[in-house]
């Protein structure tokens, strides 16, 4: 039942990172030439989100066995359990899912001023 949720949530975190790094790489590549921030080859990008979403699966899974461990465990609790990891699980994936543009972005950023100021790389 909360699966849809989470799907939504991580998938607009997703495409919304996937747009602005192509963005940023865009970007640089028109201001000066060089895609910053883009792999290479492309298909790295390709393997490292079908990765991610492999292993964000898999996160999530253990987050519903660990609910009917505690379910079993502790009934009383169960609920509250749920609850409290359902949201600290979805906040830490979308962060996750957003790191590449915390990452990636400023270094691009950088990287096309140092290239326009003509500031080390090849000329």
């Amino acid at each position: 039942m909360r699966r849809p949720t989470f799907n939504l949530a991580v998938g607009t975190a997703g495409i919304v990172t996937c747009a602005v790094i192509v963005a940023l790489g865009v970007a640089a590549e028109s201001l000066v030439g060089v895609p910053f921030g883009l792999p290479d080859p492309p298909i790295v990008a390709v393997l490292g989100v079908i990765l991610y979403g492999i292993m964000a699966n898999v996160c999530y899974t253990a987050g519903w066995i660990s609910e009917l461990v505690i379910r079993r465990a502790w009934p009383g609790e169960a609920e509250a359990f749920a609850t409290l990891s359902f949201s600290l699980g979805l906040v830490f994936s979308v962060i996750l899912t957003v790191i590449p543009v915390i990452v990636i972005g400023p270094s691009v950023i950088v990287g096309i001023g140092l290239k326009l100021a003509g500031v080390g790389g090849n000329e």
